[in-house]
């Protein structure tokens, strides 16, 4: 009993009267519904279980098509794509260590062999080394090149270089032709070897000719400054630094010795001035004013030195040999640091180390001074005592005439003036000797500092000359017996196959990539449909209330081999009169609050289940003791008659032309309770009278017969019959099939319902899914077994669109 929109419209060529502009009968005022919330017919976002609902209902056709497209653009790519050949050149790459010698030895920076071998890859595609290849005329007038405008750039794109192993490049080129591919890649690896590895030689021979000519640089500077370092040795008379040292320490020693005899001298003179003054007070007088004066001199002197002389005491300190090996380094420090300061700027390391060195030798002299000078003093203390001693002597023999010795002057101050006198001449001469030889030897010390410098340099300049001078031998010798860094394992050779990887990677992504289009379209078309699914869709979408859920039936059980008694049967025929009674239950408890009698069964369009369920529903109310009347207003397509094996006239066509009266065309039927009004042989007398008030007057004499009345009309929206027929009706129920009903045409459906002012009472949803919160206690799980079955039931609903 399939039904299809396209299949309703006018019959005969006649348009029914309600739609003809001829006014309608007046409307029953009935109570006022919601109007149902439309979807809108494309949402914002795409909703997961309805997409699936959609693949599950059209998978064969979705697979079917997609099989029957990627096999066609599958088949198209494989025989229009032409068969191309590929041809390669196989390179290695010699590791970075040197064949003689290592980097360290080549005073060289060692380069990985990756950043080596990726370098050399780049450049392998560069325009110079394909503009190289392609001089040759055999390989820029080859099939594969000759038609090309830009040669150079078509390479570039379609020379690949890859790495197959660590130490491996390979140069490929797949092309149309298979003679021209092997010689276009040779050409190419030769261009590569001419252009790059030549010129890294020769890069490496330019570099070996600027270290020969700098290394010649320096060994001229080597032999002028050698020449300096000679002259040098040659005016002083020093062949080497040994004799240097040992004529610096012999300078040194005639040096401490003479501060020593210069320290002896200040002492005594210092003595024999004390000694005048005592005889000069022994003998009362105060002597000439000379004597006074260098007296007055000496004491004042004494006085401001304090109980000795500093330079006395610097003197003393200088006969001892640690004082004289610290003031030996700082002197020849200071040298030093002079030199370097007119050589070198004031930051040179040279420099701040000399410095440093300098501040520590004072650091050590002061702390040597410090701890030495308390000794010095109790020295010279002594040295004092003895000698005041002394002088008590002296005194006590002038006292005693008898005691003087023959040829001593008569008079004592004149000998010690004498005396004085002579040792100051001696100390002025040693004096004169210390500063000259002072001078001596800090003219030798600067002279040999500078020599030493010079010597220092002399010998860093020859340490980077035999430097320089080995890597030339080592480069020179890694010329010329060292491998190529790069080498030529493998030559191209012309392919013997051509290449099927490309033909079938192509042809397989045509073939899935027009499979999931075509797939995805269908899954998307009929996603579009926004057909039903699931009862909270429904409620939400649709904004209709659902009064029961009755299942789909296996396609088995209405076939003869399910109808025979066996307990599957049952089963599915006893849910199916439990879903229906369910249905029944909800009207019966309307009729008892709204006196609702005459129910009109709608849906949308065709095939959503409304005559089978108007069959099942009128059954229902007969069982359960009701006189109920089923008419069948789908008079354009009947089929309530066959459901029931009853012939389709007389019927309601007749009873609305007076054709017949109302109760003859009555058909009585099982079980009992339950009579037929089926729908007749429609005409356009049929049409035009249905907008007429026949049918009002038709219900009334039924209402007063009939405890319900259950009309199965034609859908709404092809036509407008089910319109005209609802305006006489207390309620509609709309059947929802799944897979089939639309929620936009239902909601548009229902909208002109409510237009008319006919109370919408709800939906009956045939195999929609309950959702999350259905119980596994429900009529899908719990077994009734026998109870309620019906076997002489109408035909069940099946997975099959029924009217």
């Amino acid at each position: 009993m399939d039904s299809t929109v396209e299949s309703y419209g006018p019959v005969n060529g006649v348009v029914a009267p309600g739609q003809a502009g001829q006014p309608a009968p007046a409307l029953v005022t009935l109570q006022p519904v919601a109007m149902p919330q439309q979807e809108q017919p494309q949402q914002a976002s795409i909703r997961m279980g309805a997409l699936l609902s959609a693949f599950r209902r059209r998978w064969f056709v979705a697979i079917c098509l997609g099989l029957i497209a990627s096999v066609a653009a599958a088949t198209g790519v494989w025989f229009s794509v032409p068969d191309t050949y590929t041809a390669f050149a196989e390179m290695m790459v010699t590791p970075q260590n040197r064949f003689l010698f290592s980097d360290r030895e080549m005073r060289k920076q060692s380069v990985p062999l990756s950043v080596y071998k990726q370098t050399n890859m780049r450049l392998a595609k560069y325009p110079f080394v394909l503009t190289a290849a392609i001089r040759k005329p055999e390989i820029a007038q080859s099939p594969t090149l000759a038609g090309k405008v830009d040669q150079v750039g078509w390479l570039e794109e379609n020379i690949k270089i890859a790495s197959p192993a660590e130490e491996f490049i390979r140069v490929s080129l797949t092309g149309p032709y298979k003679a021209d591919v092997a010689p276009i890649v040779n050409a190419i690896v030769e261009a590569f070897k001419q252009e790059v590895l030549e010129k890294q030689r020769k890069d490496d021979d330019a570099e070996m000719q600027q270290r020969k000519e700098h290394l010649q640089t320096l060994n001229s500077e080597l032999d002028r400054q050698r020449r300096e370092l000679s002259n040098i040795d040659k005016e002083h008379k020093v062949a080497n630094t040994e004799m240097a040292n040992m004529r610096l320490e012999a300078s040194y020693t005639v040096h401490v010795e003479l501060r020593k005899e210069l320290a002896r001298l200040e002492w005594e003179i210092l003595q024999r001035e004390m000694e005048l003054e005592l005889l000069f007070a022994e003998k009362g007088r105060e002597g000439d004013a000379e004597d006074t004066e260098g007296s007055e001199a000496t004491v004042s002197e004494e006085d401001g030195a304090g109980e000795f002389p500093d330079f006395l005491v610097e003197q003393f300190l200088v006969a001892r040999p640690d004082y004289v090996e610290i003031d030996r380094k700082l002197d020849f420090a200071e040298v030093q640091l002079k030199l370097y300061e007119k050589r070198f700027p004031p930051t040179h390391s040279q420099v701040q180390e000399k410095r440093t060195l300098i501040e520590r030798l004072k650091l050590k002299q002061e702390e040597y001074r410090e701890r030495e000078t308390p000794l010095v003093l109790e020295e010279l203390r002594k040295k004092r005592r003895e000698d005041e001693e002394l002088q008590q002597l002296a005194a006590g023999a002038l006292a005693d005439p008898g005691s003087l010795q023959i040829g001593l002057p008569a008079d004592p101050v004149t000998a010690a003036k004498r005396a004085l006198s002579r040792l100051k001449a001696t100390r002025d001469s040693v004096a004169k000797e210390l500063k000259d030889r002072r001078i001596e030897t800090e003219d030798f010390t600067t002279t040999w500092v500078d020599r030493e410098i010079k010597a220092e340099d002399v010998a860093k300049l020859k340490s980077d000359v035999e430097m320089i001078d080995a890597v030339v031998r080592r480069s020179e010798v890694e010329r010329d017996h060292a491998p190529n860094p790069i080498d030529v394992r493998r030559k191209a050779t012309e392919p013997k196959q051509p290449d099927r990887g490309k033909r079938m990677k192509l042809a397989g992504m045509a073939g899935f990539g027009l499979f999931g289009l075509v797939v995805g379209g269908v899954v998307l078309l009929e996603y579009s449909a926004r057909r039903l699914n699931s009862v909270s869709e429904v409620q939400t979408d649709l904004n209709l209330h659902v009064m029961s859920t009755i299942p789909l039936m296996p396609r088995w059980v209405n076939s003869d081999s399910g109808n025979s008694g066996n307990r599957r049967s049952e089963y599915w025929h006893s849910v199916l009169t439990e879903s229906v009674d369910a249905t029944r239950t909800m009207l019966l408890r309307h009729s008892q609050t709204n006196s609702t009698k005459a129910i009109m069964i709608a849906s949308a369009t065709g095939g959503e289940g409304k005559t089978t369920l108007s069959c099942h529903l009128s059954t229902s109310l007969a069982r359960a003791g009701r006189k109920v009347l089923l008419i069948d207003g789908d008079i354009r397509r009947p089929a309530v008659h066959r459901v029931f094996d009853l012939k389709n006239k007389p019927g309601l066509c007749e009873v609305l032309t007076d054709k017949v009266e109302f109760p003859d065309a009555l058909h009585e039927a099982s079980p009992p309770g339950l009579t037929v009004l089926t729908a007749g042989r429609v005409d356009a007398d049929a049409l035009r009278v249905l907008a007429q008030d026949r049918l009002g007057q038709m219900m009334e004499i039924a209402r007063e017969q009939f405890d319900f009345i259950i009309m199965d009309t034609s859908p709404i929206l092809p036509v407008t019959d089910a319109l005209l027929m609802a305006q006489f009706m207390d309620g509609v129920v709309f059947s929802l099939r799944r897979d089939v009903s639309r929620s936009a045409k239902v909601a548009a459906a229902v909208q002109r319902v409510s237009m008319l002012g006919v109370n919408v009472l709800g939906a009956v949803a045939i195999g929609l899914d309950e959702g999350p919160s259905r119980s596994r206690y429900s009529y899908y799980h719990y077994g009734y077994g026998g109870y309620g079955a019906n076997p002489h039931a109408p035909i069940p609903m099946s997975n099959g669109h029924n009217a």
